[in-house]
């Protein structure tokens, strides 16, 4: 037996009679055989294939995954070569015969692929051959970066990629590989069953160059990729579940802990976002971090609220990375006025909070009443700060004995303490994580005040 035709179908049922079809035409001269592994279809795929003459089908009840399926069919080939084809695929007539001589001459390639074109015979992009993956690069695609920065991914992407010249590359499409069979009798797979879907291809193209054999693009032939039609019926969060999992799986295989870390921390915050966009709820929750930002703007100074603007600010951008490709224009430009209302609010926190290390009070009223032999002093502070500082103190005349000193609202101080003077006398009191604005400090003595300061605290 010359050829293999493996072909793993999950609900196919309107693209696999044309690819069975091509498949025969496409083998003029060579022994083939051909075979489907259908993966708990619910449409009538298992149905045309028991219509189609010398077609092995193995039936599963349950969807284990692209690899799994893959390596199933493998068990039961026999051909010298294996060709995985995705169902969504065409084949020219005659062509299968051409590449599979070309791989016989070939010793010293372990894998080839042809130049895979759309319907309208265009090379198909999202079906060329593209670079190992990068961590930042990967990074990136879970965080929607490329939405923003569509040439960041040019180099992995291999923008620059020839489709008339034969080469060698880091590796192609899982759509269309035909594989040397010595490959799977060495790694005892053909795909590492470790991958439910997705970059199971790229892996097998990195295990044939491990083991010294060459990974090829050919235009010698010709075949049309619709690409990835039954994944269109598949909800975006599944999709971005296996995909960051395939994902994480690939870097923990291949690179060191300190790189696919990166991945592992990066996948939760891309599935929420997924997840948000299909609440479509985003844009309230950035509207709230906002709100909070901009209630406490004016009256905190503090690392927390400091935090909570950034948060806004990356909250913002999230959002507006989700909305390029699934919200509709004025979802866009709402997005981008948020960015400009967080970024502003962070900017009037870290002014502020650069104001506030100058800040000082003034008294702006000053009452004295008797209460039999006591004086009362009222005094009406204000900060001339964009917003006050958390420590603040009032002290008195070091010889000055104080009876009382007090605060217009108890409940909003978080710690004081006693202020003892040199002569052991009371002096004041200093009012610790004390956020005052406008404050009226109540003092009782015996005797008249002449002198007192009042002060932020560093």
């Amino acid at each position: 037996m010359n050829l293999s035709i493996i072909t793993v179908t999950w609900n196919n049922e309107k693209q696999l009679e044309r690819q069975l079809k091509s498949v025969v035409s496409g083998c003029k001269n060579l022994e083939f055989e051909q075979i489907v592994v259908d993966n708990a279809s619910a449409d009538k795929t298992v149905e045309i294939v028991k219509t189609m003459s010398n077609v092995k089908v193995i039936v599963n009840t349950e969807n284990k995954g692209f690899s799994h399926a893959n390596n199933q069919g493998v068990e039961i080939s026999s051909g010298e070569y294996l060709l995985f084809l995705n169902p969504d695929m065409k084949v020219e007539e005659g062509s299968l015969d051409v590449i599979v001589d070309w791989l016989e001459k070939r010793k010293d390639v372990g894998i080839v692929s042809p130049r895979l074109v759309d319907e309208n015979g265009k090379l198909n992009e999202d079906a060329k051959p593209r670079r190992l993956p990068r961590v930042w690069e990967q990074v990136a695609l879970i965080l929607k970066l490329p939405h923003i920065f569509p040439k960041m991914m040019d180099k992995y992407l291999m923008k620059d990629f020839d489709g008339d010249k034969e080469q060698e590359v880091d590796s192609v499409r899982g759509s269309f590989m035909l594989m040397r069979r010595e490959v799977v009798e060495k790694l005892g797979f053909a795909f590492d069953p470790r991958y439910y879907i997705w970059y199971e291809d790229v892996d097998i193209c990195r295990e044939v160059t491990k083991m010294g054999l060459k990974v090829m693009y050919s235009p010698v032939i010709t075949a049309v990729d619709y690409v990835g039609q039954s994944f269109k019926a598949q909800e975006s969060m599944w999709k971005q579940k296996n995909f960051t999992r395939s994902m994480l799986t690939y870097f923990q295989k291949w690179e060191a802990w300190y790189k696919w870390m990166w991945i592992w921390l990066a996948r939760p915050i891309g599935i929420l976002l997924v997840y948000l966009k299909n609440k479509n709820c985003l844009f309230i929750i950035d509207f709230f971090v906002i709100l909070i930002t901009i209630v406490f703007v004016f009256r905190y100074n503090n690392l927390f609220f400091w935090t909570i603007d950034g948060l806004a600010v990356l909250g913002s951008i999230i959002f507006f990375l989700v909305s390029i490709h699934t919200f509709s224009k004025k979802r866009k430009i709402l997005s981008v006025v948020l960015i400009f209302a967080s970024l502003i609010s962070l900017l009037v926190s870290l002014w502020s909070g650069y104001q506030s290390r100058d800040t000082k009070f003034q008294i702006i009223d000053l009452k004295i009443s008797k209460e039999n032999e006591y004086y009362v002093y009222k005094y009406k502070l204000k900060s001339d700060g964009v917003r006050t500082i958390p420590k603040f103190e009032i002290a008195f005349c070091p010889d000055l004995p104080i009876d009382y000193v007090g605060i217009n609202n108890e409940q909003d101080i978080r710690y004081s303490e006693e202020l003892i003077c040199s002569n052991g006398n009371y002096g004041g009191k200093r009012f610790v994580n004390f956020e005052p604005r406008d404050v009226e400090i109540i003092v009782r003595t015996k005797n008249i005040i002449d002198g007192y300061y009042i002060s932020p605290m560093k």
